[in-house]
């Protein structure tokens, strides 16, 4: 799921576990580039990074949040919903929502990310938007993303 930046090979669960577990013991954010395409249009594949950082006690929705689904499959999607049994979870680019993850199987956020080669933190507009509008549109992406496909091929 995850290449590691300098190499550009995809590491295993545990290489990139223990790539975090070494940027944050020394304070410094685990950078990862994206290569699922579960978080477009917001993360492209192959285009795309995120910088991970741990993750605070309790999450908020619309948090991007990297999280182990099962042993050996790490994901980065975001916080739909929080509830007493775990926080369920979407990427951009689905519809589908999954949960309960408990926080236990969370890793670390998305605490920064870079996009077209542009820095994006939380409060600047495509952060603000894909968190608050994009999430909000869950129901409707499907049609959204095919309107634009056919808009885009004309």
């Amino acid at each position: 799921m995850i290449v590691e930046p300098r190499h550009s090979r995809l590491v295993t669960p545990e290489e990139i576990k223990g790539l975090m577990e070494v940027c944050f013991a020394a304070g410094q954010p685990c950078p990862v580039v994206i290569t699922g395409s579960s978080m477009t249009p917001f993360l492209v594949p192959g285009r795309d990074r995120v910088f991970l950082r741990p993750a605070p006690p309790a999450l908020r929705r619309g948090d991007i949040a990297f999280y182990e689904r099962a042993p050996g499959r790490l994901v980065l999607h975001r916080v739909y919903r929080a509830s007493p049994e775990g926080y369920y979870f979407v990427g951009d680019a689905q519809t589908a929502i999954e949960g309960p993850i408990r926080r236990d199987q969370i890793l670390a956020v998305a605490a920064e990310a870079e996009r077209k080669g542009r820095p994006q933190r939380p409060g600047c507009f495509w952060w603000w938007f894909f968190r608050t509008v994009w999430l909000r549109l869950v129901p409707a992406r499907r049609t959204i993303m095919t309107a634009y496909a056919k808009l885009k091929t004309q």
